[in-house]
C-alpha cells in the first residue's frame, strides 16, 4: 500500500498530513512503513520535515523516515540545485525506488511543492508521480482559494492518467478561516462537484496524528485500497 503525497502548492502542510497518515498506517496495519522525502529545498543543516515525521513515528519500531537529496535555497529543486552547480539526480531516484522492497514495506512518499514544480530542466514532480504510478493524495489549503488550486492540480494529474486517491484540506493556522468561513465550509463539496474526486477529510489546526480525525481519514483510504493498488 503506497501513496504519493503532493500539494496544491508550497506550505499547505504536506509533511503534517503525511505524518498523520503514516501514524495511522502504522497503528492499523502493523506492517513496516517507510516515509520518504526524496528531495527537499530550503534545507540548511537538518531536514526538518524528515525529523518531524521520524519523531511522530518513534512509537513504532518498524517505521522509518528518510530524505535523500537536499538543497539550501528555498526554491524549486531545479533552481535550488542549479544554484549549487548541481542537478537533481532524477534517474537515480527512480533506480532507488526500483530497488526497494515493495512487498514487505508500505511507503508514503512526499513531493516538493506542487505537481508542476521542476525537478530538472526536463522533468517535473508530475513525471515522477506518473512513473511511480502510486495513488496520489492531494493536500490543499482549508480556506479561500483552494478550489481553484485543487481543481487545477486534479486536472494536471488526470491529464497524465495518474491515480488520485483523494484530497485532504488542511488548516495551517488557527485563524485561517475566520474571515472566509463560507468558502471554508463549501470547499469540500465544490471540489467534488467540479472534479468528481472525493475530499477524504478536513484537517483542523492542531489535529494530532493519533487523533480521531486522522483515524477517520485513514479509514476512508482503506476502503479505497482494492481499487487504488
Amino acid at each position: 500500500m503506497n501513496f504519493f503525497i503532493t500539494g496544491t502548492g508550497t506550505d499547505v502542510g504536506k509533511t503534517y498530513v503525511s505524518a498523520g497518515l503514516a501514524w495511522q498506517m502504522c497503528q492499523q496495519r502493523q506492517k513496516k512503513i517507510d516515509y520518504i522525502k526524496p528531495i527537499a529545498t530550503g534545507v540548511d543543516k537538518y531536514n526538518l520535515d524528515v525529523d518531524y515525521v521520524k519523531n511522530v513515528l518513534r512509537p513504532f519500531g518498524f517505521a522509518t523516515a528518510q530524505g535523500w537529496y537536499t538543497y539550501y535555497e528555498p526554491a524549486s529543486p531545479y533552481i535550488a540545485a542549479k544554484e549549487e552547480n548541481k542537478e537533481v539526480p532524477y534517474l537515480d531516484i527512480l533506480k532507488k525506488m526500483e530497488s526497494i522492497d515493495k512487498k514487505e514495506t508500505d511507503f508514503i512518499m512526499e513531493g516538493a511543492g506542487g505537481v508542476l514544480v521542476p525537478l530538472t530542466d526536463n522533468f517535473l514532480i508530475i513525471d515522477l508521480i506518473a512513473k511511480l504510478n502510486w495513488p496520489v493524495i492531494i493536500v490543499g489549503h482549508y480556506g479561500l482559494g483552494t478550489v481553484n488550486h485543487t481543481c487545477l492540480t486534479i486536472e494536471a494529474l488526470k491529464a497524465r492518467k495518474c491515480k488520485i486517491a483523494g484530497v485532504i484540506l488542511n488548516q495551517t493556522c488557527e485563524s485561517e478561516n475566520e474571515e472566509f468561513m463560507l468558502a471554508a465550509e463549501t470547499n469540500q463539496a465544490e471540489i467534488t462537484r467540479i472534479t468528481g474526486v472525493k475530499v477524504l477529510g478536513l484537517v483542523k489546526f492542531g489535529d494530532k496524528p493519533e487523533g480521531l480525525n486522522f483515524s477517520k481519514i485513514w479509514s476512508k483510504i482503506m476502503v479505497l485500497e482494492s481499487e487504488l493498488n
